[in-house]
């Protein structure tokens, strides 16, 4: 049987956004990034995610290997393109990025991170949109993203939370 490659639709109608630590990623949270973004490609998702370095970098080398679309909303110039991102979006603002990130994905992976972490988890629940947190990734997700209601669950009870509140 000849098996065909799934279609990947439009970021903005099937992208999943990854939250995390843009730097001093911890070599767990790499691993989890690297099977996430894997497992999202082949499921026929794209990853999205608001900067191109650290957590972001790992599911969207991942995600790129198996086929999936990639898209980064940054707000920062860059100076060069890595291979792994198909698309960029550039915002200068913060705020507007984190609201272009959220509007431009069906839900969202939390995966450890920090402050700027939790707005965009903000963003993503002002938007009724669906978002995870996968625990003891550290950062947010191990005292604020509670506080805030999100779920924590391990990598694949979240991946399949997130498919079955996004299933097209």
């Amino acid at each position: 049987m000849t098996r065909y490659p799934r279609k990947h639709k439009s970021l903005a109608i099937n992208g999943i956004a990854i939250i995390g630590f843009a730097k001093e990623v911890p070599f767990k949270n790499k691993l989890i990034a690297l099977t996430i973004g894997a497992l999202l490609a082949i499921k026929g998702y794209n990853v999205t995610a608001g900067n191109i370095k650290g957590t972001f970098s790992y599911a969207f080398w991942s995600a790129k290997i198996f086929g999936a679309k990639t898209l980064a909303v940054i707000d920062k110039g860059i100076d060069k393109k890595p291979a792994y991102i198909d698309s960029y979006i550039y915002i200068p603002s913060m705020i507007a990025k984190h609201q272009q990130v959220t509007l431009v994905s069906s839900a969202a992976i939390i995966i450890g991170g920090g402050g700027r972490s939790l707005h965009l988890a903000q963003e993503f629940i002002k938007q009724g949109k669906p978002i995870i947190a996968i625990k003891n990734t550290h950062g947010i997700v191990e005292n604020e993203v509670k506080l805030l209601g999100i779920r924590t669950c391990s990598i694949f009870s979240a991946l399949h939370y997130i498919l079955l509140k996004t299933s097209y």
